[in-house]
């Protein structure tokens, strides 16, 4: 209603928020280490892009019962090593992209949850 009789405007792009295309992970072609066909255009704010992110090839842990590695400190038996995908960025030091999820009654996705610790400042 507050609206109502005004023309539409496209809001216009902050100076510090860049535009640039990426790929089905959501990273840029230069921080991906497979082809990548851009997807679709993505903005950023120049301070947050994710220029320290990347996605890794690499062996590791993995549990075969749930197919994900063991949590931080979690002692597991019985663990298999497994070549996957990982992101790795400033918050997450390997997110396995191409690991076994489980799923919900209603087949959806669960994802595994990660609490990221802020870093304490030095006096």
């Amino acid at each position: 209603y507050v609206l109502q009789g005004q023309e539409p405007k496209w809001p216009e792009k902050p100076h510090d928020v860049l535009a640039g295309g990426v790929c089905a992970s959501g990273l840029p072609p230069q921080l991906t280490n497979k082809d990548c066909h851009q997807r679709y255009n993505e903005l950023f704010w120049k301070e947050g892009q994710p220029s320290r992110s990347q996605m890794i090839t690499q062996e590791i842990w993995v549990k075969p019962d749930t197919g994900l590695p063991p949590a931080p400190g979690e002692q597991t038996d019985n663990l298999v090593l497994e070549k996957r995908t990982l992101y790795v960025d400033p918050v997450m030091e390997g997110y396995c992209a191409d690991c076994n999820r489980a799923t919900n009654e209603e087949g959806k996705t669960v994802y595994e949850r990660y609490v990221v610790k802020e870093e304490e400042e030095e006096e």
